[in-house]
């Protein structure tokens, strides 16, 4: 995505590319952590949020590692529905919002989004884990 075509006008679209932008950022954190010279592998970054609580009551954690992996495989699948599923993670954006940045229909993000939510859920091991 080019980041200087963006109208900045448009708070869908900035808060698109934000999304982009945090996932990069995150997961280049989440690497370095992980390198031999710092830990030997050892996760250090997780993903949560108050969409993963558990019926125990505890937070649901996901490796932010474990979650790349994941969107890059859907995105060889589907990019559309990796796309949705990066603005609905990192972006915590609204379907209304992500069918404004992405220029589809707000049914057909829904549905994209339920189709990636099961494939990162597959992917992921942890059939319940994503609920946002």
């Amino acid at each position: 995505m080019d980041q200087r075509q963006v109208d900045f006008g448009d708070e869908a679209k900035v808060t698109a590319v934000l999304a982009t932008i945090m996932r990069r950022i995150v997961i280049d954190i989440a690497r370095r952590e992980t390198a031999d010279k710092r830990g030997g592998g050892v996760p250090h970054v997780s993903l949560h949020s108050d969409h993963g609580v558990g019926a125990d009551g505890t937070e649901s954690r996901i490796d932010a590692l474990e979650v790349e992996d994941a969107l890059v495989a859907l995105s060889a699948v589907s990019p559309e529905a990796a796309r949705i599923a990066e603005l609905r993670l990192w972006g915590g954006m609204e379907f209304s919002r992500i069918a404004i940045a992405t220029g589809l229909p707000e049914h057909r993000v829904r549905s994209q989004w339920n189709a990636a939510k099961a494939w990162l859920a597959r992917d992921l091991g942890r059939g319940g884990a994503l609920r946002a």
